[in-house]
């Protein structure tokens, strides 16, 4: 007899606890996760950066990081299977600072994503797009003119060396989040075709390098009330043969399968039957929860 679909979703590769911008001990998150009845998560705090921020671990608690995942890994073996992740920043020039201070711990993957674009001209630090709307209006009004065509063509840039940023980049994060604010402050129409031209670009390298899109149920509790990426972004990621899972970016334990069936439900209505999941060390296809 064949094996059957699982009826609820038991993965989750995107979380955050107190070691970066997130809430909760990591403990906290494998012990909501094994009471949901997952079989498999990764934690993926923000990676540490070489410059002042708000959001990603500190260097000096790396270390300590990587050894609590890894006595979690060796204290709920048989329960849970956990990997030890990261979300990195693609920003050009970081390679060699995430060569030398990630690679060494021997990380099971990472997660690429874009939230800086450019550098803020008072400061000359990585601009982070992202943080709040006053700081995007900033960045768009002040150095782009308001010119959102040459901002969101820049993120795209960025986004399409997510998958040979760094080896062991599994995973591409919030791949749209460029239209974070897009709700309260419309800048754009995704029916532009100069934005479809962009995404298409992003989603054609995605296939071509056969990473993973994650399905991120954060958007949905954000500004933007809609999942990254967007519906017709996923339905071209299924028309591409584009690999894809499901994440809801936890910055809480209580957030480990936030929106779970709106997710199972878009997929399901693009065309997706399968979901990529990590299993044995290794990532492949599993069947849809029913």
């Amino acid at each position: 007899m064949g094996s059957t679909a699982p009826t609820q979703l038991t993965t989750n590769y995107h979380m955050h606890s107190r070691f970066c911008d997130g809430q909760g001990e990591i403990a906290e998150y494998v012990q909501q996760a094994v009471a949901l009845g997952f079989t498999s998560i990764g934690i993926s705090s923000h990676a540490p950066v070489p410059f002042p921020n708000t959001y990603a671990m500190l260097p000096d608690q790396l270390a300590d990081y990587v050894a609590e995942v890894r006595r979690l890994q060796a204290e709920y073996a048989g329960q849970i299977a956990i990997a030890l992740g990261a979300e990195i920043d693609v920003i050009p020039g970081l390679q060699d600072y995430y060569t030398a201070t990630l690679l060494p711990h021997d990380f099971d993957y990472f997660i690429g994503s874009v939230h800086f674009v450019g550098n803020d001209p008072h400061n000359g630090l990585p601009w982070e797009f992202d943080a709040g709307l006053d700081n995007f209006l900033r960045g768009l009004n002040d150095w782009y003119e308001g010119d959102f065509r040459r901002l969101a063509e820049d993120y795209y840039a960025l986004a399409r060396l997510v998958p040979h940023f760094l080896p062991g980049v599994a995973i591409v994060g919030h791949m749209d989040r460029i239209k974070k604010y897009n709700t309260v402050y419309p800048c754009f129409s995704e029916d532009d075709a100069w934005y479809r031209d962009a995404v298409e670009a992003t989603l054609r390298t995605y296939a071509d390098a056969h990473i993973i899109v994650e399905l991120n149920t954060a958007g949905w509790r954000q500004p933007i009330a809609e999942a990254y990426p967007s519906p017709w972004i996923v339905a071209r990621c299924f028309a591409l043969g584009i690999r894809m899972t499901i994440d809801t970016d936890a910055h809480h334990p209580t957030y480990l399968a936030a929106d779970h069936p709106r997710a199972l439900a878009l997929l399901r209505a693009v065309g997706y039957r399968d979901l990529w999941v990590r299993r044995a060390d290794t990532w492949l296809a599993e069947p849809l929860p029913e």
